[in-house]
């Protein structure tokens, strides 16, 4: 991030204004407007590349913050009249430094105020892979730290050697220190400083880190401590860990980097302290040239303690295939800068509102939109959209420590490829064993097709047209599913939403008989047809097929008929819409003039 001299905003009312003063001919007494005092510079361990500064508060009451200044030049500022230390970091080494600060006081030019004393330090020395102060980490209840022996992987040597560890199921924070020095190296550019934490049981990999963050090149000696892994949950206990470059997952160069120690949080344990807990998510997995993603970014607070200091500081650099669109956040954060987006950095900077008190969360919501250059679209689809988000607090060592997010990869597709959607349905249902039965696909959507169709299902179903046909030869319930595909678009593979019911036939009985059955000549005779079951096997109802005698004929479940002549006089029916009817006969007797006993 490129440092500028703070503004210090006026608070009027609750609404921040920039005050605008002429001082050219005022004079500060320092009994006004007094210094810091009694500023002393530590140097930090061999190989850290840190001087701490510390000093005392002015006896104002009006100080807001201090800017500090190195080899007379302006470095950076810190907020809060009672924040009385600053590391300076990744700072050459055996190099002499001088420093002093200035306070800040609202509404005064501070380059008119007194300077406090000033000190001079010698940054560490030069650190080599046996060094001491390697492992910046003190293990404690719920902590569990790894010396990984400042060892150097790289092309020759691309793992650590496996440590012993104990690490129950459960959830963790994980802390990770990385170095890299050589002598008389500071021009030199080297790629993929990264590498990650293999988590094993008895030799079987059940889960691995995050990578760490890439080293800064252009340094003789350069370190870095972050949390890695936010929150990463183990599933079952853990005995064994190693370092691995991380060439094994991002398939990049395998540059030399030193892995100092690695340090577990158990989050599931009472933790005293602030403990941040950051997450990134995004509304699309793929995304063509011009469309929008929203990323959230949720910050909390999991420890038993506030998370204090100046704020909870959450920064997201924007991938460079994206342009900023906007940035909404939640009541409890707030813009620390003029604007929450810096376009020199390509960054969105937001602070959560101090305290962050345990439980806590704050949300940011921003909204980038994918650009639509050629090269920036071969990068985007060879890489992907890369993103991580990270916060800090000033209780993670003055911020020099980073919470790192998960990270996040979406894809890159010149356009969506337009989905399909289908309905499977099968006919009849329910149906009878035997009995032919025809699923049929209905793909809808926005993909125009032609489309393709492979079925597969119960009972060695399958096919590869919209509609097929099947015979079950046993009863019970059958599904059926269909992967609908065509050119240019989405597949999908759909079953069935519910299953094909598949019954036994019962055995189908016809019977007839006519009313009366003496009939008189010339009087109507009334032939009715009974079937068991009552329903045909497909649902529905039966159709039915008369003929007889003087011409008989009828498609109903009953006729009538008038006969001209005596005698016996038969009548048949068949059902139509049964594959096998049975067939029914029956005869009726015809008189001239029958009794009343006959009829």
């Amino acid at each position: 991030m490129q440092k500028t001299k703070h503004i210090w905003p006026s608070l009027v009312l609750g609404v921040a204004s920039i005050v605008s003063i002429s001082l050219a001919s005022a004079v500060f007494s320092q009994g006004g407007y007094p210094p810091p005092t009694d500023l002393i510079a530590e140097t930090q361990a061999i190989g850290s590349g840190q001087i701490k500064l510390k000093w005392q508060k002015p006896t104002s009451s009006e100080v807001i913050g201090y800017n500090i200044y190195r080899n007379n030049s302006y470095l950076d500022y810190v907020i809060g009249a009672n924040t009385l230390s600053y590391y300076d970091s990744n700072l050459r080494p055996s190099t002499a430094y001088d420093y002093f600060l200035k306070a800040v006081y609202l509404g005064v030019s501070e380059e008119n105020l007194p300077a406090s004393n000033v000190v001079l330090a010698v940054s560490p020395p030069y650190c080599t892979s046996d060094c001491v102060g390697l492992n910046p980490f003190i293990a404690g209840p719920g902590r569990v730290v790894v010396d990984f022996k400042g060892k150097k992987i790289g092309e020759s040597r691309k793992q650590s050697e496996t440590f012993s560890v104990s690490l129950p199921a459960g959830r963790y924070q994980v802390y990770a220190h990385s170095f890299d020095a050589y002598r008389n190296r500071k021009d030199g550019i080297q790629d993929n400083e990264r590498w990650f934490v293999s988590l094993m049981s008895n030799d079987k990999e059940i889960s691995k880190t995050n990578l760490t963050p890439e080293l800064e090149d252009g340094k003789d000696e350069v370190a870095m401590t972050a949390v890695i892994e936010t929150e990463l949950t183990l599933t079952e206990p853990v005995n064994q860990i190693k370092a691995m470059h991380g060439a094994f997952v991002n398939g990049g160069e395998f540059g030399s980097v030193g892995v100092s120690a690695v340090m577990f949080v158990d989050m599931n344990q009472s933790n005293p302290e602030c403990l941040l807990v950051i997450d990134k998510t995004a509304d699309k997995e793929v995304v063509a040239p011009g469309e929008l993603i929203t990323y959230t970014i949720t910050a909390r607070n999991d420890g038993g303690a506030n998370c204090t200091g100046t704020g909870t500081y959450i920064y997201d650099f924007l991938p460079p295939q994206v342009t900023y669109v906007s940035e909404t956040h939640t009541n409890n954060m707030h813009v620390p800068g003029p604007n929450a987006y810096y376009s020199d950095g390509h960054y969105v900077w937001l602070a959560a509102t101090t305290p962050l008190t345990p439980g806590e969360v704050a949300t940011a919501v921003i909204t980038v939109q994918v650009k639509v250059e050629d090269e920036v679209q071969l990068s985007c689809e060879k890489e992907g959209i890369v993103n991580q988000a990270y916060a800090t607090n000033s209780e993670y060592s003055n911020r020099r420590i980073l919470v790192y997010s998960n990270p996040l990869v979406i894809k890159c597709e010149p356009e969506p490829a337009p989905e399909i959607n289908a309905t499977i349905a099968p006919a009849p249902n329910p149906a009878y064993t035997d009995e032919a039965v025809t699923w049929t696909a209905t793909p809808f959507g926005e993909c125009p097709g032609p489309f393709s169709y492979s079925w597969t299902g119960d009972d060695g179903l399958t096919g590869s047209t919209r509609s097929i046909t099947h015979a079950y030869a046993n009863p019970g319930s059958y599904y059926a599913t269909v992967t609908v595909s065509a050119p240019g678009c989405l597949p999908i593979t759909k079953q069935s939403a519910v299953p094909l019911v598949v019954k036994s036939r019962e055995p189908i009985t016809l019977s007839c008989s006519p009313t009366p059955q003496v009939a008189q000549i010339g009087r109507s005779v009334t032939w009715e047809a009974s079937v068991t079951p009552p329903n045909p096997p497909g649902g529905g109802n039966y159709s039915f097929s008369w003929s007889g005698d003087e011409n008989l004929s009828g498609n109903s479940q009953s006729v009538t008929k008038t006969y001209a002549t005596s005698g016996v006089k038969t009548a048949r029916v068949f059902l139509t819409n049964v594959a096998n009817s049975p067939v029914c006969s029956g005869t009726v007797r015809v008189q001239d003039n029958p009794n009343y006993q006959e009829i």
